[in-house]
């Protein structure tokens, strides 16, 4: 968050002076407002609890939370949930098009969580480093028969504190993100009539993000086989540098292929944060419309 910090600071403020202090009519919204999101003690769900916990060990800063945190947290969880469906898609570019929606929403709603913590101090991480922290929280967590939230902490927290890539570059890639960002690489390869991918081999992926990260270059394109390419201008396009050079040039200039979606300006003028009560109706409708549309019969109680 420190480089966003500073303008979420700015946005605290002038909610609370137009809100609170000056009670106007229309004010500055402020997503990780502890009044206008307030949470009734002892009764956040216990699958929010531990991961609150085992998030607060990775930022080593104090922090608050608030209804927008817990309601946009279950809301991602729902969404980015890997049982959910059965069906694998095994073509890749489909599989990366179904998933664009979801990526879209996820994205979203991350950007709500991270605004919605009340930081005390500026935290030594960027927004991207909290998002990839929070991902890798929720991608531990499963439902059980009951349709009920739980998780592993000690793996959770291992697998967050050890992530290699995290602590390494500051951020994750997403197996279903490096599928649409190669994605993008092979229509663009394709749309420029330089090569078209065949195949790829077992290496291809995981070269490819670490080319992401500008650590590989030649490794990668040894792992693609090319069923068409113009071989007057790339002979050996295995192997060949002027190529090699085109495709890191391009994942340059795409910015590694991030696509951002939403940011805190947009946050600032959103209407998508509610009130406090409405916040507490909303987080029950969440989960109540998810355990009707898949015939479970459940108490809203239960989940508090």
């Amino acid at each position: 968050m420190s480089d966003i910090y500073k303008t979420l600071e700015v946005i605290k403020e002038r909610h609370w002076k137009e809100k609170h202090e000056e009670n106007r009519g229309e004010y500055q919204e402020d997503p990780s407002c502890l009044i206008c999101y307030r949470v009734k003690e002892d009764t956040e769900p216990n699958w929010f609890k531990k991961f609150w916990e085992i998030f607060q060990k990775a930022m080593l800063v104090e922090m608050n939370y608030n209804k927008n945190t817990i309601v946009k947290l279950a809301e991602y969880i729902v969404l980015t949930r890997k049982d959910k469906d059965d069906r694998y898609l095994l073509n890749r570019k489909k599989r990366v098009k179904e998933l664009e929606e979801v990526r879209r929403e996820g994205e979203k709603l991350l950007d709500v969580i991270v605004v919605s913590i009340r930081y005390k101090n500026e935290p030594d991480y960027k927004k991207i480093w909290i998002i990839s922290a929070i991902k890798i929280i929720c991608e531990h967590y499963i439902f059980d028969e009951e349709d009920k939230l739980l998780i592993d902490e000690d793996k959770t927290r291992e697998n967050l504190l050890g992530n290699k890539e995290l602590i390494k570059y500051g951020y994750i890639i997403e197996d279903d993100e490096l599928d649409r960002r190669f994605v993008e690489l092979e229509e663009w390869l394709e749309d420029e009539k330089i090569v078209t991918v065949e195949f790829i081999t077992q290496h291809t992926m995981r070269y490819f993000k670490k080319i992401l990260h500008m650590e590989e270059k030649m490794n990668f394109q040894r792992n693609i086989k090319y069923r068409w390419c113009d071989s007057n201008k790339y002979p050996e396009s295995w192997i060949n540098d002027d190529l090699t050079n085109e495709i890191i040039k391009r994942i340059v200039e795409m910015k590694s292929f991030i696509r951002e979606d939403s940011d805190v300006g947009e946050l600032e003028s959103s209407n998508d944060t509610e009130s406090s009560e409405e916040g507490n109706e909303h987080f029950e409708r969440i989960l109540r419309n998810y355990w009707i549309e898949n015939n479970y019969e459940i108490d809203i109680t239960e989940v508090k």
